[in-house]
């Protein structure tokens, strides 16, 4: 396992919660505009927040 100082730790954890918190936004635009023909935004919303979201998770375990 890769070993991060923990200022190194806080700064991605800080980054990570900012882009779900952005990924978060999109995803709610795409419900939001529910339109169907649309995938384009919907799948870069549902990327962008499970890919956060994984990273996040990555990023706690690394830091307990």
């Amino acid at each position: 396992m890769l070993s991060i100082e923990p200022r190194t730790r806080l700064d991605m954890i800080i980054k990570l919660r900012c882009l779900r918190d952005q990924a978060d936004e999109l995803l709610a635009i795409a419900v939001e505009t529910d339109d169907p023909n649309d995938w384009d935004n919907w799948k870069e919303a549902d990327g962008l927040y499970y890919g956060y979201q994984d990273a996040m998770d990555d990023a706690f375990d690394q830091a307990a």
